[in-house]
């Protein structure tokens, strides 16, 4: 079972529109691949990326996660979304480009699991195929370990993210949703996800091992990465 399940039926209440990131990543695509027809995103969750490109794409979904991929299938019955590790993957054809994004990257614990995927996804990928995906820094991990939390409500309910210690990775999210149901009842439902990060030079250095890196970028999209953003964007081009 998959520590998204938990929250997978919330998933799209809480989470911001993704319509405006879908459209970001499109613009990556049409300038670093404008002949690009298929796209594979990894980690999909419910689908809310691939909604906007399969406007313009031929989509496919991966995701480890049941409950994620329910939502996402019952958003977009025509796509094929397959249940398997983002670390570990066998789709049976290729793609002109593979996305990973929301730093998902970060779920995957050890270093070899980061190496194997960026192998798998080279593996994936039509000659030239693009590969663009985000990962939060180290040190956006460890400050998460000192914040105060965050607290989203969406109609009746609420869910609530607080970042602890991690011995085995950086941080864990300690994921709370307040169900509140019609007969005034409360349900809980209560999930840790784990998070880990390595550093720069270190993925770069795996990285090169299968592509060129096209572009590093921040979390002001189109401006390039700096030490003091959280969260680096990585567009790369199969080797």
């Amino acid at each position: 079972m998959s520590n998204y399940d938990v929250i997978a039926q919330f998933y799209d209440s809480v989470v911001s529109d993704p319509t405006e990131k879908a459209l970001w990543l499109k613009q990556l695509m049409h300038k670093y691949h404008p002949t690009a027809e298929n796209v594979l995103e990894l980690a999909c969750g419910t689908g809310g990326i691939l909604a906007v490109l399969a406007k313009d794409y031929h989509v496919v979904g991966l995701d480890n996660s049941a409950g994620m991929l329910h939502a996402a299938r019952k958003k977009l019955p025509e796509v094929k979304f397959i249940q398997a590790d983002m670390s570990d993957f066998t789709v049976g054809q290729k793609f002109d480009v593979a996305l990973c994004i929301y730093d998902s990257i970060n779920h995957l614990m050890s270093f070899l699991e980061w190496q194997s995927m960026f192998k798998k996804v080279a593996a994936h990928l039509t000659p030239c195929g693009l590969f663009i995906f985000d990962m939060n820094t180290v040190e956006f991990l460890n400050k998460l370990n000192t914040s105060e939390g965050s607290v989203s409500s969406y109609g009746d309910n609420t869910m609530t993210i607080r970042a602890v210690p991690n011995d085995e990775a950086i941080t864990t999210l300690k994921v709370e949703v307040v169900e509140r149901q019609s007969d005034g009842k409360t349900i809980i439902h209560k999930t840790d996800i784990p998070e880990n990060s390595f550093g720069l030079l270190e993925v770069e250095a795996t990285l090169k091992e299968h592509f060129e890196v096209l572009a590093r970028l921040g979390e002001q999209q189109d401006a390039e990465w700096k030490k003091e953003d959280n969260k680096i964007v990585y567009v790369c081009r199969l080797v």
